[in-house]
């Protein structure tokens, strides 16, 4: 049947591109840990290559993890669904979007320590 209808091949193909490109949560391990409550972290899966992934910088530590976050910790890294760059960690006011971004990895928290 896919074979008689070639117009569902763009959709099929859109909706790979859609999933792979939206970032949710990645397990990953801590690189370097921030004074100003960030971190690097290294995603631990490999690329489809077999390659390491690259790293993701700037990653924001919650309250609860910032006494557990240290180098090579094993630790859940989510993205928040818009653009908080103009937030600084512990902002608690009204954050005005700089961008349309979504599940960007410019835009990771750790979530959780293993």
């Amino acid at each position: 049947m896919a074979n008689k209808r070639p117009e569902l091949k763009f959709f099929r193909f859109f909706a790979r591109k859609v999933k792979r490109e939206t970032h949710v949560h990645l397990l990953c391990r801590v690189v370097s840990v921030e004074s100003d409550h960030t971190c690097t972290v290294q995603p631990q899966d490999l690329a489809s290559d077999g390659d390491k992934r690259g790293m993701i910088l700037s990653v924001r530590i919650p309250k609860h993890a910032r006494d557990d976050v240290k180098k090579d910790v094993s630790v859940s890294v989510g993205f928040f669904d818009r653009d908080v760059s103009e937030a600084d960690v512990g902002d608690t006011g009204d954050i005005s979007n700089a961008s349309d971004r979504l599940h960007s990895l410019n835009d990771a928290f750790i979530e959780a320590v293993f």
